[in-house]
């Protein structure tokens, strides 16, 4: 796995230890360069007092990022979600996410994906994505990242992380 192609797209907080808090120390001491998208930056855990992105906002970040990536076949993508404050903002990112593969596959000359994922990353990820009425974007890994980060990771946040990926 490439080192610069982690993306953590999930909530960071000022007092504490959950979100990219956690996964931005744990990539890092491990030797990667994530890419870290805060969702929201809240004062703690349990204070929900700050600042919150909205559709558009995760919207704009993320389509600059697929414009950078669209033609860089180099390696897989890999995405882990975790907080995400609403049902807009999980959509934003599961569209960005699957325009991004779309994009990546066209330009590699494999046209054949239609978009469809019928509730699954075509059995690259075992788990589903889902909109839950928390507005969690989630991959269930069984409580775990599997061995694709090279080790565990337990999530801090709603007692799991997620996991996404672009397969090349």
């Amino acid at each position: 796995m490439k080192k610069e192609n982690i993306i953590s797209i999930q909530s960071q907080v000022f007092d504490g230890f959950c979100g990219n808090n956690i996964a931005a120390f744990v990539f890092r001491r491990r030797g990667h360069i994530p890419k870290i998208l805060n969702t929201v930056q809240y004062y703690s855990k349990f204070k929900h007092s700050g600042v919150e992105l909205n559709s558009q906002e995760v919207d704009i970040i993320l389509s600059e990022y697929n414009k950078d990536q669209e033609f860089m076949n180099d390696s897989n993508i890999y995405f882990l979600t975790g907080y995400i404050k609403n049902a807009e903002c999980v959509d934003m990112v599961t569209k960005n996410i699957l325009e991004l593969r779309r994009k990546r596959k066209i330009h590699r000359g494999k046209s054949n994906d239609n978009g469809n994922m019928n509730g699954h990353m075509n059995g690259h990820m075992n788990g589903h994505m889902n909109g839950h009425t928390n507005g969690h974007m989630n991959g269930h890994m069984n409580d775990h990242m599997n061995d694709h980060m090279n080790g565990h990771m337990n999530g801090h946040t709603n007692d799991h992380m997620n996991a996404i990926f672009i397969r090349q």
